[in-house]
C-alpha cells in the first residue's frame, strides 16, 4: 500500500501517460474521419483554404509548360476548443489500482476518437456552406459563360442498386471548369443512416440482389453513421489526397495533465485533455448525398 506523497502522484503521472500513448497507438487506424476527411495540422487558429477552388490537374504541354493560378475562393476554418477529464479516487493512488484507471483512459482516447467522427459526420447532415460559398450538397456551377454547366450533388433517391449506379454515374460525369477534362472522380465509399443497414449490406456485398447478379459487390466500401436521418445515404470519392471533408487540428489531444486541487477534500485527483480543432468541408465534387424521399415507382395498372 502507497501514500499519497508527491513521489507517488508523479509516479501516477507517467503510468497515465504511458497507458494513454499505448491506446493511442493501439487504436490509430480506427475513426471513420480518417476515411473520409484530409488531415490538416497548423499552428494558426484559423486555416484559410484558396486553394479549393482549382484541384490541379495536368493541362496539356503544347509550346511551354501553362501554369493556372488558383481561383480566387477563400474559405476558412476556425478552431474551436474543446476538453475532457476523468477522475482517479484516492484509494487508487494508496493501492497502486492502473487496471481501473487504464479503463479510464482507453475511455478517454475513444473519446478523441468519437469525437472527431462526430465533426465529420455533422457536416453530412447539417450541409453549410463550401468553397464556392454555397451548401455543399447543392447545385454547384463549373465554367462561366456560355461554357458553364450546372451539377448537383444533392438527389432524392433512396437507397438501391439501381439509384447507387446512377449517383456513381453522376459522379464520374463531373468535368472540370474547361468542360472537356474529366475531374476524375472515383467513387469508393457509401455513408448511410442506421434503418438502411440491411438494404447496404446487400448492395454492397451480396452476390445476388433482386434474383439477378450483384454488379455493386465490392464496388462501394458500406459505413453506417448514426447521425444520419432515417433515409439518407451518400457516396463518396475519399480515394484522394483531399477528400470530401477537412480535419484541421491546431492543438492534438497530449497525455493527459493532472489537477490535484481536491484530492483531499473529495478524495479525487482529475486528469483532463484539451484540443482545438474543427472541420470544414473539401471537394463537393467528390460527394453526392441522397435524402430517400423519392416516391415510390406506380405499378402498372
Amino acid at each position: 500500500m502507497a501514500e499519497v506523497t508527491r513521489e507517488n502522484l508523479l509516479k501516477l503521472d507517467k503510468g497515465i501517460s504511458k497507458l494513454f500513448a499505448k491506446a493511442m497507438e493501439e487504436r490509430k487506424a480506427e475513426g471513420l474521419y480518417k476515411l473520409i476527411a484530409t488531415i490538416i495540422k497548423t499552428k494558426n487558429p484559423t486555416g484559410t483554404y484558396t486553394w479549393l477552388g482549382d484541384f490541379p490537374a495536368m493541362a496539356e504541354w503544347v509550346d511551354a509548360r501553362q501554369l493556372k493560378e488558383l481561383q480566387a475562393h477563400v474559405y476558412e476554418i476556425v478552431k474551436k476548443d474543446y476538453e475532457t477529464s476523468f477522475s482517479v479516487t484516492r484509494d487508487d493512488v494508496i493501492f497502486d489500482n492502473l487496471s481501473t484507471v487504464s479503463i479510464k483512459v482507453d475511455a478517454l482516447v475513444e473519446a478523441v476518437i468519437d469525437h472527431y467522427d462526430a465533426l465529420v459526420t455533422d457536416l453530412i447532415v447539417t450541409n453549410g456552406n463550401c468553397y464556392d460559398g454555397k451548401k455543399f450538397f447543392a447545385t454547384h456551377t463549373k465554367g462561366s459563360g456560355d461554357d458553364a454547366v450546372d451539377y448537383t450533388n444533392l438527389t432524392n433517391h433512396k437507397l438501391n442498386k439501381d439509384n447507387v449506379f446512377t449517383v456513381v454515374a453522376k459522379m464520374k460525369a463531373i468535368k472540370r471548369d474547361d468542360g472537356k477534362t474529366s475531374f476524375g472522380v472515383k467513387p469508393n465509399v457509401l455513408v448511410y443512416a442506421a434503418d438502411l443497414e440491411q438494404e447496404a449490406l446487400k448492395i454492397t456485398g451480396a452476390d445476388i440482389s433482386g434474383g439477378d447478379s450483384n454488379e455493386a459487390k465490392g464496388m462501394l466500401k458500406p459505413i453506417c453513421v448514426n447521425g444520419m436521418a432515417a433515409g439518407t445515404w451518400a457516396v463518396l470519392d475519399c480515394t484522394r489526397s483531399l477528400k470530401p471533408f477537412i480535419i484541421q487540428i491546431t492543438r492534438e489531444a497530449k497525455a493527459p495533465e493532472r489537477n490535484d486541487g481536491d484530492l483531499f477534500k473529495n478524495k479525487k485527483v482529475h486528469f483532463g485533455i484539451d484540443t482545438m480543432d474543427n472541420a470544414g468541408y473539401g471537394l463537393w465534387e467528390f460527394a453526392h448525398f441522397c435524402d430517400g424521399t423519392e416516391p415510390e415507382a406506380q405499378e402498372a395498372a
